[in-house]
């Protein structure tokens, strides 16, 4: 598990792949993260706008179909 945490601080795999990986439930997987104090990275504010505007998009697409 501390393997995969690892990976999942770092921002490579996400919650549900990090307890995949593991073999454990998510919730075994978020009991043992939040022990170990292991938090994913912060988002960039570019990446934010980003994908905000990657779902806007989307969904003006959906409306106008």
């Amino acid at each position: 598990m501390q393997r995969v945490g690892e990976l999942y601080r770092k921002g490579l795999v996400s919650l549900q792949e990090a307890a995949t990986q593991a073999d454990v439930t998510i919730y075994e997987m978020m009991d043992f993260l939040q022990k170990e104090k292991i938090r994913p990275p912060l988002e960039t504010t570019d990446k934010i706008e980003s994908v905000i505007d990657n779902s806007l998009k989307l969904m003006k697409n959906k409306a106008s179909k």
